[in-house]
């Protein structure tokens, strides 16, 4: 979660080179950076967006991929904010 805006140089000192690259983002101005099982997105040379695939066995802040949503609350708790949606559910954030 850290890579979030920042350079490129810092995810390949941290990942090592990529092991596939590709267009990305609906205008093709940014590039898919592929790397095993998780990928980011980089335009401008910073990264804006970041894919874990199904097979990722990692977490991110405790949380692992196909986590329930209460398993989700409990490990990022507190929550910033809550909030009905639409739909009458509840929508959380965290800053």
């Amino acid at each position: 979660m850290s890579f979030f805006g920042g350079r490129t140089k810092k995810v390949f000192d941290r990942f090592g080179p990529p092991e596939d690259v590709a267009p990305g983002g609906p205008r093709k101005d940014s590039v898919l950076v592929k790397d095993g099982s998780f990928g980011f997105r980089v335009r401008d040379r910073m990264v804006d967006d970041c894919d874990f695939w199904a097979a990722w066995p990692g977490t991110i802040r405790g949380i692992r991929i196909g986590d329930t949503r209460e398993a989700v609350v409990k490990a990022l708790s507190p929550k910033d904010r809550d909030a009905k949606n639409g739909d009458g559910g509840d929508d959380y954030a965290w800053d």
